[in-house]
Order: C-alpha cells, then structure tokens, then sequence
C-alpha cells in the first residue's frame, strides 16, 4: 500500500514539473517575441537625404521653361517672370531681392508640390531667412536635419546684379 501512495506522489510531482516547465517554457517564448519584435534601429536618413539634395540640385538645375505649368506660364503674362532660361533657383533669388515673399511661396508651392511626396518636411532658406516651410512636423520634433546649400545669383538688368545668396534647403524626419 504504502507502494501505491509512494507511486501517486511521483505521478503528482511528475504532472507539477510538466506543468511547471510548460509555464516557464511559454514566459520564454513571450519574452523573445517581445525582444525580436521590438525595433530599436535607428532612423533611417537616406530618403532625409535624397529629398534635401534632390529639392536643391532640382531648383538649380531645371530651366522655367522646362517646367509645364499654367502658373508658370501666367507668371510670364504677368510680367514676373521675364527670362524663362534662369534656374528655378535663380528665379527664387530674384523674387527674394525684388521682396516678392507671397511669389516665392506661391512658385516653390507650385514647383515642388508634385516633385515631393507630402509626408516629407523641408524648408527653403535665403541668407539665414525662411522662405518656404512645407511640414506635417515642426523641425523640434524631428530626430535629425539633413541640410544641403548652394550658393546663386543672376542679373536683373544687363547693369544690376543681385546675390551671391547662399541657398540651404533642410529636411527633416
């Protein structure tokens, strides 16, 4: 008899040590799914990048009349825009030294607004002065800023000059 009792406690310690190892075998699965589905890398500032670098390179390379736009071509009418051969960038500076703000936001919005996606923050400084924000984000919030720089200038007139302006474009994220 006393065999039987001794056989039944082995069994009931056998059931607890099973039931023991499948808990502590279950705390470790959860704690590794936990550890290898938490990201902890950092940004990523390549795309930061491209959009800083592209927005300059983009403004200084391209021609008014390369771009088709019915504002551009309205500009023109008008009278704003006199030489469609300058840069986009040098069209910029020129609407900076003639103090033309509400000209530089309404041709940077229309320029840049289907050459980058919405969700990306930049903004256009002349000489130390914002000149052009397009942002979801304050630039505080952001966990870095990638900065690209040019410098421009251009002729107004065959005698008037204007610049050299140093031309910074900072993207966030």
């Amino acid at each position: 008899m006393e065999q039987k009792f001794a056989i039944i406690k082995m069994k009931k310690k056998a059931y607890f040590f099973l039931v023991d190892s499948l808990i502590a075998l279950g705390v470790l699965a959860i704690g590794l799914i936990l550890i290898f589905s938490y990201n902890s890398s950092a940004p990523r500032t390549e795309q930061t990048f491209t959009v800083s670098d592209d927005v300059i390179k983009t403004l200084n390379s391209y021609q008014i009349r390369d771009i088709n736009s019915y504002y551009l071509t309205n500009l023109q009418n008008n009278g704003n825009i006199i030489d469609s051969t300058k840069p986009l960038l040098e069209q910029v500076a020129e609407f900076y030294y003639l103090n033309k703000r509400a000209l530089i936001i309404e041709f940077l919005d229309n320029v840049t607004n289907n050459l980058i996606p919405d969700n990306f923050n930049y903004m256009i400084i002349i000489n130390n002065d914002n000149v052009y924000n397009h942002t979801t984000m304050p630039i505080e919030a952001g966990r870095y800023v990638i900065p690209s720089r040019t410098i421009t200038h251009g002729l107004l007139t065959p005698t008037e000059m204007y610049g050299p302006y140093i031309v910074e474009v900072l993207s966030w994220g």
